[in-house]
C-alpha cells in the first residue's frame, strides 16, 4: 500500500562567484558564527613558532566562550590523535585570533618580525597545538557546531614556514578559496590574495572601494552574489526554467570512476566520525577504508541506475557525484535497477528499506535527498552534449533512459526537506566537479519544473 506524506517546503540560498563557492544555509544562518574562518596555518622547524590564525570577517565582535579549535593529527607516532584548544576572549570585527603552539607573545612577535595589533587576540596553547608536516585536519567549533574546517598537507618555503590557506568549507561557512602558498607567514594580517577574495565576496567591483590586506571586506552580501549565479534562471517557469538550469549546471568537471572513491569519502563523511562514511540505504556508518568488493564492504551506488540510460561508469552520468552514494555491496546488489516508490516488504539487509517486484522504498531520512538527486539528473542530462537524455516519468517498471516514479519523488521532496548535511554535501561536490544541484539550493523550483 502506497503511503501519503505531509507537505513541507524550505528555501535555501547559495553563493557562487569568482574563486568562491556558495554559502551553506539560509538567511537565518548569517550570524556572527558564519563570519569566523581559519585563514592561516603555519608549520615551523622551530616548533614553538607554529600557529593557527582565525579571522572574524563579520561586522560584530564574537565572544569566544565555548569555542574550540580541534586538531586531528596524522603523524605516524600520533595518527588519529585528537586534541582541542579552548579559545577565550572576544574576537573583534575584522580582527584575528592567533593560537600559537608554545611561546610568549613578545617572543612570537620577534620571531615573525611583526607587532600584533590591538585587534589580534594571542593564545598560547601550551603545546596542545602540534602541526604535522603531512596530512592534518583542523575544525573550528562553537560548542558542538562546526563553524569552519581545514584539512590537507602543508608546504614549506625557504624560511621553513609552511603556510597553506585552502578553505574547504562545511556547515555554516561561506567561503571556499583555492590553495596558495605565501613566501612568509603573516600572523595578524590577511595576505593580499585573501583580501582580494574577501573583497570579491563583498561584491566590490569597478567603481567601488577596493579592500587591502590590512582592511578586509565584509562578507554579508551573499544574496547578491547568489542572484548572480542563478541570474539566467530567475523569472522563468516550466520548460524555460529547466533549460536555463541545464545551461547553468552542464559542462561540469567530469571525474574518473576511480576518483569517485576519494570524492565519496569526502562528500559523505559522517559528521561526528571523520574516519567513516554514511551508507545510503542502511543509514549506518562504515570505515572509509572498507570500500571495494566483498559483501560487507561499501561501493559506489548509482541512484539513477546505470542500465537506465546505459551510461555505465564512463565520465559524465556514470561518475556524477550528485547521484553517487556509498552503499553496502550486498544492499546495492539487492536494489538493482528498481524504480523508487512506496511499499513492499522490508529488505533484510537494510531494514529501513522496502521493495517489491518493480520498486524500492529507501529510508524516510533520505527520501528527499534521493528525489533531489534524480531531479538533478533529469535536468543535467538533456542530451545534446554527448550524454544520454534522461527523463523522469510517473510510473514504475521503466527501462531505457526513463525512471520513476515522479509523483512519489515530488511527495518525498516535500516531506523530507533539505538538511544541513545535504547542503554540506552539495558544496563539497561543487569543490570536486564545479557544479551544484539547484533543487537543494532552490527547492521551490521542483514545483516550477514539474
Amino acid at each position: 500500500m502506497k503511503k501519503g506524506l505531509p507537505i513541507i517546503l524550505t528555501i535555501s540560498p547559495l553563493w557562487l562567484t569568482g574563486y568562491t563557492t556558495p554559502v551553506i544555509g539560509g538567511d537565518n544562518n548569517m550570524n556572527n558564527t558564519d563570519g569566523v574562518y581559519i585563514t592561516e596555518i603555519a608549520d615551523s622547524k622551530r616548533y614553538r613558532a607554529e600557529f593557527v590564525e582565525l579571522f572574524n570577517a563579520g561586522s560584530q565582535d564574537v565572544p569566544l566562550s565555548g569555542w574550540l579549535l580541534e586538531e586531528i593529527r596524522s603523524h605516524s607516532q600520533s595518527a588519529g590523535a585528537t586534541t582541542t584548544t579552548q579559545l577565550e576572549g572576544t574576537i573583534p570585527a575584522k580582527g584575528f585570533v592567533i593560537v600559537a603552539r608554545n611561546d610568549s607573545k613578545s617572543a612570537f612577535e620577534k620571531y615573525f618580525g611583526v607587532s600584533l595589533a590591538s585587534n589580534v587576540i594571542y593564545i598560547n596553547s601550551k603545546n596542545r597545538l602540534i602541526i604535522n608536516k603531512t596530512y592534518q585536519k583542523f575544525s573550528l567549533k562553537k560548542g558542538s557546531t562546526l563553524v569552519d574546517n581545514h584539512e590537507g598537507a602543508f608546504l614549506r618555503n625557504r624560511k621553513r614556514i609552511a603556510v597553506r590557506t585552502h578553505f574547504r568549507q562545511f556547515n555554516n561557512s561561506a567561503f571556499d578559496m583555492p590553495r596558495f602558498a605565501v613566501k612568509r607567514a603573516s600572523p595578524g594580517f590577511l595576505s593580499k590574495k585573501q583580501a582580494a577574495l574577501f573583497n570579491a565576496a563583498a561584491g566590490n567591483s569597478r567603481g567601488k572601494p577596493k579592500m587591502t590586506a590590512e582592511q578586509p571586506a565584509s562578507v554579508s552580501r551573499v544574496n547578491e552574489a547568489m542572484r548572480t549565479y542563478y541570474a539566467s534562471a530567475y523569472g522563468k517557469t516550466a520548460q524555460q526554467l529547466k533549460a536555463a538550469l541545464n545551461k547553468i549546471i552542464r559542462g561540469h568537471k567530469a571525474l574518473t570512476y576511480w576518483a569517485v572513491w576519494n570524492a565519496l569519502k569526502d562528500t559523505d563523511e559522517a559528521p561526528n566520525n571523520p574516519n567513516s562514511v554514511i551508507l545510503l540505504y542502511r543509514q549506518t556508518v562504515q570505515s572509509k577504508n572498507s570500500n571495494g568488493k566483498g559483501a560487507n564492504r561499501w561501493n559506489r551506488e548509482h541512484v539513477w541506475p546505470k542500465s537506465h540510460g546505459y551510461f555505465g561508469t564512463r565520465k559524465g552520468p556514470g561518475t556524477d557525484l550528485h547521484h553517487l552514494k556509498p552503499t553496502n555491496v550486498r544492499v546495492n546488489r539487492g536494489r538493482g535497477s528498481l524504480d523508487f516508490d512506496n511499499g513492499g516488504r522490508i529488505v533484510p539487509q537494510a531494514p529501513l528499506c522496502r521493495k517489491d517486484h518493480d520498486s524500492y522504498e529507501p529510508p524516510d531520512a533520505v527520501k528527499g535527498d534521493i528525489a533531489r538527486m534524480l531531479f538533478y539528473m533529469d535536468v543535467r542530462y538533456e542530451g545534446g552534449d554527448g550524454y544520454v537524455d534522461l527523463q523522469l516519468v510517473d510510473y514504475t517498471g521503466t527501462n531505457g533512459p526513463l525512471f520513476g516514479k515522479l509523483s512519489t519523488l515530488k511527495q518525498w521532496h516535500k516531506d523530507d526537506p533539505v538538511s544541513d548535511f545535504e547542503r554540506s554535501r552539495n558544496q563539497k561536490i561543487y569543490n570536486w566537479q564545479r557544479n551544484r544541484n539547484p533543487f537543494i539550493d532552490h527547492p521551490e523550483w521542483v514545483q516550477e519544473v514539474w
